[in-house]
């Protein structure tokens, strides 16, 4: 169900969701489940609550902790451009600038630590589960 939780949100809610997404096996469950991990740790860092990621909303701060969500969603789980705008409900070009933003604001040592801190972790727990 982990990949209800993510690619559902924003294109299909209700009983609908189940029957669209139920019975599919749209990616493996080892980046479904990585790319829950990466969304909690990003959530955690910044202070914000899941739904407000996954929301339509383009206020800048949730939309910067948004990129960088999708921006390791894509680099750690390996995932298409496409894979990542689903899990938030949005067109591949959203990941793919995304991505270019990140790899852009990651030129200030501030925002490039914030960013290593949430890898680190994501790679902590993912020891911790081993």
């Amino acid at each position: 169900m982990i990949v209800l939780d993510l690619v559902a949100v924003g294109k299909v809610t209700g009983p609908a969701a189940l029957v669209a997404f139920g019975n599919t096996d749209l990616r493996p469950p080892r980046v479904s489940y990585l790319a829950r991990e990466i969304l909690e740790e990003v959530c955690s860092f910044y202070g914000v609550e899941h739904w407000e990621m996954m929301t339509r909303s383009k206020a800048m701060p949730v939309a910067r902790y948004r990129q960088v969500a999708m921006a390791l969603i894509r680099r750690m789980g390996g995932c298409s451009y496409q894979e990542v705008a689903d899990i938030f409900g949005r067109g591949h070009a959203t990941a793919m600038w995304a991505e270019k933003k990140v790899n852009l604001l990651c030129d200030n040592s501030e925002f490039r630590g914030g960013v290593e801190e949430i890898i680190r972790r994501v790679n902590l727990r993912r020891k911790e589960r081993i």
